[in-house]
This record gives C-alpha cells, structure tokens and sequence, in this order.
C-alpha cells in the first residue's frame, strides 16, 4: 500500500517528467534565435520598388469574396523584406523569416514579395466564411526568444492560469519555470479590426486555438466543419463600406504574432454608393479603362533586424519581476507593404 505521502510523490514526478518530456519535444525544431541588432542607418533606403496589390502587378494577393470558403493557412515562410543589394553579416540573404496567412493548403517553397496579405475584397450584405488553419511553426523565426510567461497571456500549457501564479511542475517555484521562454505549440486567433460582428467572430483574446490543435482559450470558436487547428468564420459584412483588415488577436501575444507577419487588409465594399464620376466602389479600378495604379494601397510598420536580415525584437526586461518584457516598442526601420524603405515612382499630377 502507497501512504498519501509517497502516493502525492509519486504523482509530482509523474506530471514532472510529463511536462519535461512534452516541453522538449516542442523545442525541438524550435532552434532559432535572434542575432545582433542592425541600426536602421546601416540598411540601404530606396532601393526597390513599393509592393503592390496583385491586380496591379505586384505581390501582395487580391481576393475577391464571392460565396465561396476562403482557406487561409498561418505559415512560417521567407519573404524579400530587405532591400535586394543587403549583404548579411554571415552566408547570402535569402529571404527574412515571416509569419503570414498564405491562401490555400501550400506552403511557400521560396521567398515570397511581402509577408502581408491577402486583401480580400468583401461586398456589403454578401457574407464572407474563411477557414483560418494554425500551421504555425518556429523553425527558423526567433518569435520564442520574445515571448515571456511572467506576464498575462493564454498560457496554453498552464491551462490559461496566467503571470506565473501557478506552478507547471508540481513542486517546482512558479517563478523558475516562467521566467523561461514558452516551448509548446504556437497560439493565434484572427480578429477582423474594425469589423461589426457577432461577439463570437470576433476573434477576441481569449479565442486562441494551437498549431497542434490540442488546446483552445475558453472563448475559442467554429463553425461547425472545422479541424481542431483550424476556426471557420463566416462573416455577415452588413456594415457600411469600410478599409478594415484582419490580424492576430492573442491574449498577451498580439505585439509578437503582428509584428512576425500576421496581417491582411479586408475592404468593404458597397457596389450601391452613389460616387462621383470616374470612382469605383471596389476602388481597385478608375473609370472604364483607366489603370489600377491610381489606387495604392500602403501599410506603415517599424521594424528592427538583425545584421542578417531577420526580425529581431528586444527582448531584455526594465524589470526583473518581467525579464524578457519592455513596456514599448519603436523600431528603428520602417516597412511599407513589407519591404524596407522602398521607392514609388508616381506621375507629376495630383
């Protein structure tokens, strides 16, 4: 017979050595770390062109909405972020390590215009479903070097107990085992900014869902068909015409999924307006021949890199009690459409 003693022993290093062992299977793969900071200055200005919407040529994919899914997949891939004459520190530039929503079930095999996107054109009162799949992975972004679990988040393997008053290995301080990057399976959940929709698809903080499909925050939510990595939102797009878009949303990550790439833009359009004479409702178009350049988009972002070309986020704490966390972030680069200071050549008129 086990005494309650030995029997709450045994049961400690039972969850103990369940816990490692899981803990090192996800950091294996999950090797990447940040290198040294590159100062802005020393990158290169103006030396590619801004990139465009696809209908115009350029990288950044259009879709529009009709009633048909759209399946978007949450990917690690590469992306030509930095300017085509960067030099890396070490080996050849082939691309900065992104996360982005990739249309479609595959995944990109070589480095792609821009890490943002897609735009998907919706039109009012015609709902729009996506199927938002998590293949998130940290193969080779160093998105783990910035987490830290001393502060509120979703806290996946700690079932959401949150800012280190919990213990994950019974018997361990909480504060050894926070005080670590997180190691288990990547968190997001989509949130259309700006969008009026049900409470339950609006992607809120707590609706979270994991790459390996094993746990769920508590306000996570699907339409029914859905894998358990996966969450199907079908949108009513009954507001008015409005430039929205869609990002990550996760409680206590938002500032990391962003900021390594998770961004689309979602314009509504309303084909009943009353505009003036040459305007367009999806306002990809002027007129009745007139070029689609007319309209250009741009989305401003700060960012900082490493001197190898790849994202890096600061990540030494102003306080010991949080010691990966700084209050504020301000980069020293700034990315328009996904690419570092690029150029636009537009006609001398208004």
């Amino acid at each position: 017979m086990v005494s309650r003693r030995g029997f709450l022993k045994l049961s400690a290093a039972t969850s103990a050595a369940a816990f490692l062992a899981t803990r090192a299977r996800f950091l294996r793969g999950a090797l990447a770390a940040q290198g040294t900071a590159l100062p802005g200055s020393a990158i290169p200005q103006f030396v590619d062109p801004l990139p465009l919407l696809s209908v115009a040529g350029g990288p950044m994919e259009t879709i529009i909405a009709d009633t048909s899914e759209i399946e978007l997949h949450m990917r690690e891939f590469q992306a030509n972020v930095m300017p085509s004459t960067f030099v890396p520190a070490s080996g050849s530039y082939t691309g900065t390590w992104v996360w982005g929503y990739i249309v479609g079930t595959d995944a990109p095999t070589t480095a792609l215009g821009t890490y943002l996107g897609p735009v998907i054109v919706a039109t009012r009162n015609q709902p729009t479903q996506i199927r938002f799949v998590n293949n998130l992975t940290t193969n080779n972004i160093a998105w783990r070097d910035w987490t830290d679990q001393t502060l509120h988040w979703a806290d996946p393997l700690g079932g959401e107990m949150n800012m280190c008053n919990h213990s994950i290995v019974p018997g361990q301080l909480p504060d050894e085992t926070c005080n670590t990057h997180y190691s288990g399976p990547v968190p997001a959940v989509p949130h259309l900014h700006g969008g009026e929709v049900p409470p339950v698809l609006d992607g809120g903080p707590d609706a979270w869902f994991t790459s390996d499909g094993l746990y769920h925050g508590h306000g996570y939510y699907t339409k029914a068909g859905a894998a358990t990595n996966e969450a199907i939102y079908r949108y009513p797009n009954t507001m008015e015409a409005a430039p929205i878009w869609f990002h990550d949303h996760l409680l206590g990550g938002t500032r990391l999924n962003v900021y390594a790439g998770l961004a689309g833009a979602y314009p509504i359009i309303d084909p009943g307006l009353s505009l003036p004479t040459g305007l367009h409702p999806v306002g990809l178009q002027q007129g009745a021949d007139g070029p689609v350049s007319f309209l250009i988009p741009m989305v401003l972002q700060d960012r900082m890199f490493d001197t190898n070309g790849q994202l890096f986020f600061p990540n030494t704490g102003i306080n010991p009690e949080h010691p990966y966390w700084i209050p504020e972030f301000v980069g020293d680069t700034i990315v328009v459409n996904g690419k570092v200071w690029p150029f636009l050549n537009v006609e001398p008129r208004r």
